[in-house]
This record gives structure tokens, C-alpha cells and sequence, in this order.
């Protein structure tokens, strides 16, 4: 959200809070002029006829329709519809070339593949932001300025993964799956991003059981988080050049995963490795990674280590040091 706060800030002064009863009694609002302009309670397509708005957030109806004259707001820069069920959006959405941010928040959004054949329309070439979808066409061409991508899939849009092509530019990427979709395929797209500096992947299995990165993979990676991602056994790093700038390392509920590679520890940026309800041959292999740093330098290091497990693995809590700490939970 700090692009799209930032992107409201250079837009213009503005920050009007209208609602349907007030919007005509200000004449800044009731103009097309209006640069900046927030909509609170609407949910008919009277909202789109803000044809220069730049800025539009809607609280979206139950009972609403998309309207599809979405595509006349040719001025539009940043999106954020606040839902309370699922919508799908009109073909049409995909001529907002001048749309940066599309934000959808308590709910998800499909939107439908781009037109294909119509030479005349631009595909929201200028595009940076994109969350709470839940089925995208993704290639370089119509994205090529996307930075942060927050995509939601259900199970019958598994296949369509083999095929993705991520855009080069992102630089934040949640991925919300679905238990059966395969993970190994999607790393080693992920792996190629050159300014992917966060990276979140929740669902999914490993079929191969395994997970070996090579080198050149995440050089710009900061922050890596795996969570409820099934199979997992063997995760092969064989160089510390593999994610050479890597700051915190989130394992959560990767339960068949053996121990944690001992060249992260070697990873000179890599300040925090959080644990939750993984493996506890996993938790015992990050206390050996911070007592071989604690050899080499002393107590004073810059790792940390917090692992939270079960009640019934509470024997783990031997284990907790000045660098290492251990939560129980029930």
C-alpha cells in the first residue's frame, strides 16, 4: 500500500470524502474536474460516470454488477474496491491503460483474459500494483511495469501456472495456491525474477520432495516465506550465493521438511529465521546453524532464531539460548 499512498500524494491536493448525499453540494466534487475523489456506500455504476477521476475507492455493494463501462475512466491511476463477496470484473477493464494500482480488499476478483486481436487497445501497460485476484493472465507484454502481485487461485486454475510468465519488473509477490498445485515449476520462475526483493507462497506440494535452488536464483530477495507447502523433504542449497542478500526466512507449518540447509547460515544479510509448526528435526537444525555463528563470532551475532511449536513438543524449549527462542503454544 505505500505505492498507492504515494501515488495518491503525487496526484494532486485533494482529499475529498464525499458520500451520495454530499458529492452534490460541493462543487469541487460535483465537477469532472476532481482529481482525487473517494466514493464511500455506492454500488451502481453511476460511480464510473467520474470519468477524470485518478483516484476511485468503492465500497462495493452486495447485490452489485461490475458495470462495463469501467473502461471510461481513461484518467484512472489507482483502483481499490472494497467487496464483500466475489465479483468478476469486464473484459473491458483491461483498457485502463493509465491504471498503476489495483487493490481489492475482504474479497477476490477474476478478471477475465485480455482481448486478443484489437491491435487499438493498450493493456494496462502502466500497471504496479495488483491485489486480491483470484484468476490472472499474466505475461510480460500487457505487465511489464508490475511491481507487487498479490494472486489468489483456486484448485480449477492449477494448470494455468505451467504457463505463467512472470513480469521481470515485480518486486513483491504473494501467491495464495491451492493444495494441489505444484510448486517446483513456479520456484524456478520465481527464482529468475532479477528485482524480486519479497516473496510469499501459501499452498501447495512439492512432488519431487524435494527443493534444490541454483545459483543465480533470488539475487534481490530480502524476504522469503513458505507456509502450509506439503512435501517438502530435502531443501538443497548448495552455495550461499544462492540468496545473497537474504534478510528473513519464514518457514510456517512445512511439516516434512528435515533440517533447514546449513549455507543459509553462511548468508552474511540474514538477520531472522522464523519457525512456526514446522519439523522438529527442521527447528533443531536452525539452533545448529546459530551456534555455529555463536562459534565463530560469539553470543553477539546479528541472527535470531524464533521457532514456535506444539504443546507436545515442548521438550524443544531446552533448546532456547540468548539468539534462539522458543514458543509454546497450545
Amino acid at each position: 500500500m505505500d505505492l498507492i499512498k504515494k501515488e495518491a500524494m503525487e496526484i494532486g491536493h485533494m482529499h475529498n470524502k464525499s458520500t451520495p448525499s454530499d458529492s452534490s453540494k460541493s462543487s469541487p466534487v460535483a465537477k469532472e474536474s476532481v482529481m482525487i475523489i473517494r466514493i464511500v456506500g455506492m454500488g451502481g455504476s453511476d460511480v464510473f460516470e467520474l470519468v477524470n477521476s485518478r483516484y476511485l475507492e468503492v465500497n462495493v455493494h452486495w447485490d452489485s454488477i461490475f458495470p462495463t463501462s469501467v473502461h471510461l475512466l481513461w484518467n484512472l491511476r489507482t483502483l481499490v474496491l472494497n467487496c464483500w463477496r466475489d465479483h468478476v470484473a469486464p473484459v473491458q477493464i483491461w483498457e485502463l491503460h493509465q491504471l498503476r494500482h489495483l487493490v481489492v480488499n475482504s474479497s477476490e476478483l477474476t478478471l477475465p483474459d485480455p482481448p486478443s486481436g484489437h491491435n487499438d487497445i493498450v493493456i494496462m501497460e502502466n500497471l504496479q500494483t495488483l491485489k486480491g485476484v483470484s484468476n490472472l493472465y499474466l505475461n510480460e507484454e500487457c505487465l511489464s511495469k508490475l511491481e507487487n502481485l498479490r494472486c489468489i487461485t483456486g484448485s480449477m486454475f492449477v494448470a494455468r501456472w505451467k504457463w505463467f510468465r512472470f513480469p521481470h519488473s515485480l518486486k513483491k509477490l504473494y501467491i495464495q495456491g491451492s493444495p494441489n498445485m505444484e510448486l517446483e515449476n513456479i520456484l524456478q520462475k520465481v527464482g529468475s525474477l532479477p528485482l524480486l526483493e519479497k516473496f510469499v507462497i501459501r499452498y501447495g506440494y512439492f512432488s519431487t520432495r524435494k527443493w534444490e535452488t541454483i545459483e543465480g536464483q533470488f539475487p534481490s530477495l530480502k524476504f522469503l516465506q513458505l507456509r502450509c507447502c506439503d512435501g517438502l523433504e530435502d531443501w538443497i542449497v548448495s552455495d550461499n550465493s544462492h540468496f545473497p542478500v537474504l534478510e528473513k526466512l519464514c518457514l510456517f507449518v512445512i511439516k516434512q521438511l528435515k533440517k533447514i540447509p546449513s549455507e543459509m547460515g553462511e548468508i552474511a544479510t540474514l538477520k531472522s529465521i522464523e519457525l512456526r509448526f514446522c519439523n522438529e528435526s527442521a527447528v533443531k537444525s536452525a539452533k545448529k546453524i546459530v551456534e555455529e555463528q555463536e562459534d565463530l563470532y560469539g553470543d553477539q551475532i546479528d541472527l535470531h532464531v524464533q521457532a514456535t511449536v506444539y504443546a507436545h513438543e515442548e521438550a524443544l524449549g531446552s533448546l532456547a539460548s540468548v539468539n534462539f527462542e522458543v514458543i509454546v503454544e497450545d
